[in-house]
């Protein structure tokens, strides 16, 4: 199963590791592993992840930082919209979805 990010979900993650990483050094490592582990999950079981949105826009939680994985299957492969704080506003990524 292919994984794409959408370019603004690229700029999320980019931008998040790069503020990890000006607190703690090597923290934005720790913080893209915790990713990469999110995305293996969605793409072992897409569907075992709650439906945020219909028709079919999901979500994961990272298992470290605040931060949740919007994606949704589109023709057998994944389009990750977000990877989007927990204290931000909730819906912002939404015209990525259209």
């Amino acid at each position: 199963m292919k994984v794409a990010l959408h370019p603004s979900a690229a700029l999320d993650l980019e931008e998040q590791a790069n503020w990890y990483d000006a607190r703690v050094d090597g923290l934005g490592d720790r913080y893209y592993a915790d990713f990469r582990a999110a995305v293996a999950r969605i793409s072992d079981a897409p569907r075992s992840f709650r439906v945020l949105m219909p028709p079919g826009i999901r979500v994961a939680l990272l298992r470290s930082f605040p931060f949740s994985v919007m994606f949704r299957e589109l023709g057998g492969d994944l389009e990750i919209l977000a990877v989007a704080a927990h204290r931000r506003h909730p819906s912002y990524w939404l015209g990525r979805a259209e």
